[in-house]
């Protein structure tokens, strides 16, 4: 893969996330690859700036989180066919993350340059949510996941 562009998405409020974040675009520097550094906070138009302002598209998105950080990054970038590659920085086990000696040995790159990865994809949820009064259907409101919904009463 010819990384040209790469956007780092970090988990906001933490200081070691951001910090990794300014470590690897160093890495990526170094290594002559542009990249932009977003905050997992994800305003709607923080990313609508980000995506017009762009030529082209990121080859891959870097997240630096847990796995809360990975899921609002899989919801925010869902219209793009980007693939996310995760680390898990500062949290304790993350099932969607690598483990964050991968980002700092700097091998990812070279594996991301040769293709020696496989891309896991993964199934999406849509949830709609109805309000049904006698005949009349109304929806109020539609949710998107990537791993699973919960439902909790208002009662």
């Amino acid at each position: 893969m010819k990384l040209s562009l790469v956007l780092i998405i970090y988990r906001s409020k933490s200081s070691i996330a951001e910090e990794s974040s300014i470590f690897c675009a160093n890495l990526l520097k170094k290594r002559n690859i542009k990249s932009h550094i977003i905050a997992s906070d994800f305003k709607q138009t923080q990313l609508k700036k980000y995506f017009c302002n762009l030529e082209s598209l990121p080859e891959v998105v870097i997240v630096l989180g847990g796995d809360g950080t990975v899921l609002k990054s899989a919801n925010a970038l869902v219209h793009f066919d980007i693939p996310l590659l995760s680390f898990n920085i500062g949290g304790n086990l993350g099932f969607l993350t690598q483990e964050k000696n991968f980002l700092y040995d700097q091998s990812f790159i070279d594996i991301l340059e040769k293709e020696e990865f496989k891309i896991d994809f993964r199934k999406r949820l849509h949830c709609i949510v109805y309000n049904q009064k006698n005949e009349n259907k109304k929806i109020l409101k539609t949710f998107d996941a990537l791993n699973d919904f919960y439902f909790k009463s208002v009662e």
